[in-house]
């Protein structure tokens, strides 16, 4: 696909370029996940032989998490810490962590179910005890839709944090957008899209989200 003047806007990479990046990467992750599985893992912390780790150096970990099967991790190309779970933490089979050039922080003892996606390029702040049931999905990215003569994924994208408290249950397939703040203790609904800030201790749900009632106290 062409805009206006001519000009390809995919702007395609030589395959053999891309090829030896690859290598290239791959023999650093493989250095990297090696060093951090055999020399470097906390008290009690348990990797699983399939889960996916890239740029190892950027994943902060604390005692006592779990990473199961299937479950990829990506950080960035730094030594401090972009991925940080701390302890406790449980990342279920399938789950799909990656900072994109932002953060993602997750808080003692949150629980991240199967095959949940998070997106960290405006930031992800999860508390403590919080669990993400199967399939959540958390993006910090929105894409602009402006213009009809240019596609969509080449225009501009703008980021916004995402910040979920403490003691909160998001249900299974909810989504969280960019920008939302969710309080603490509150629970959403399975299936749910949320697109505005949830306050502290009450039941959300719906497409969009919005609050039915509060917790009993």
């Amino acid at each position: 696909m062409s805009d206006p003047e001519g000009v390809d806007l995919h702007r395609p990479k030589p395959v053999s370029l891309l090829v030896r990046r690859e290598i290239v990467r791959l023999a650093e992750d493989l250095v990297a996940s090696l060093r951090l599985r055999l020399t470097s893992l906390p008290q009690g912390t348990f990797i699983h032989a399939r889960a996916r780790l890239v740029h190892a150096r950027g994943i902060g970990l604390g005692p006592h998490c779990q990473i199961h099967a299937g479950a990829s991790i990506v950080a960035d190309r730094t030594e401090e810490p972009r991925v940080a779970l701390g302890r406790y933490t449980i990342v279920r089979e399938g789950a799909f962590l990656d900072s994109h050039g932002g953060s993602i922080r997750l808080g003692e003892g949150t629980f991240v179910g199967q095959g949940c996606v998070i997106y960290g390029q405006g930031g992800v702040e999860v508390g403590p005890a919080t669990m993400l049931a199967p399939g959540v999905t958390i993006i910090t990215a929105r894409h602009g839709f402006s213009r009809r003569d240019i596609p969509q994924k080449f225009q501009e994208e703008t980021f916004a944090p995402v910040c979920i408290g403490s003691d909160c249950w998001l249900g299974a397939r909810s989504v969280v957008l960019a920008g939302v703040r969710i309080g603490r203790g509150t629970v959403v609904g399975a299936g749910s899209v949320v697109t505005e800030d949830l306050p502290d201790y009450v039941v959300a749900f719906g497409v969009p989200a919005k609050v039915r009632h509060a917790r009993p106290s």
